[in-house]
This record gives C-alpha cells, sequence and structure tokens, in this order.
C-alpha cells in the first residue's frame, strides 16, 4: 500500500464513522418526531447521509488491497463498530 493510500484510508474510517453518528443522531431525533414535514426532512437526512457512508465505502474498497486476511480484518472491525453502536443506543 503506498503512503498516500495509508494516510486516506484511516481518514475514510473516520468520515465514515463521522457519517454514522449522524445517521444516529437523526434516528433518535426522528423516533420522538411527530408525523409532519420536520419529521419528513430529518428522513431525508437520513438518506443522504446513508447515501454518503455508502459512497465512503465504495472509495475504501477501490483503495484497499484484498486479501482474505485484510478482507477479515476488516469485517471483524466493522461488526466490532455495530456492536458498539448498538450497545450505545437508549432502550
Amino acid at each position: 500500500m503506498t503512503t498516500t493510500t495509508e494516510l486516506v484510508i484511516p481518514a475514510l474510517h473516520d468520515a465514515r464513522d463521522a457519517q454514522a453518528a449522524v445517521i444516529e443522531k437523526f434516528q433518535a431525533h426522528i423516533a420522538v418526531t411527530p408525523a409532519g414535514s420536520y419529521r419528513r426532512i430529518l428522513e431525508h437526512h437520513v438518506a443522504d447521509a446513508e447515501d454518503h457512508v455508502s459512497s465512503i465505502d465504495e472509495h475504501m474498497n477501490q483503495l484497499r488491497p484484498h486479501g482474505l486476511l485484510q478482507d477479515a480484518l476488516e469485517g471483524a472491525r466493522h461488526l466490532a463498530g455495530q456492536a458498539i453502536r448498538v450497545a450505545r443506543l437508549p432502550l
């Protein structure tokens, strides 16, 4: 992996994590917002943020070298991140 790629991938991970946090915040607001125009705006923002996450994932997949070990480690990291997000959700 080149030096530039080694710097870009962690930055993309940070951007992805930030977008995921934005999605969580919007979803928390949606949960307590009554139906109406404001709720539709929040839902639109969630869809936009999810598109951003998908785009970031695609960029990371294009930049990252692929191999069985790298894919397994990335999968484990992703599952750990999801578990942390679920643990932080209000019950």
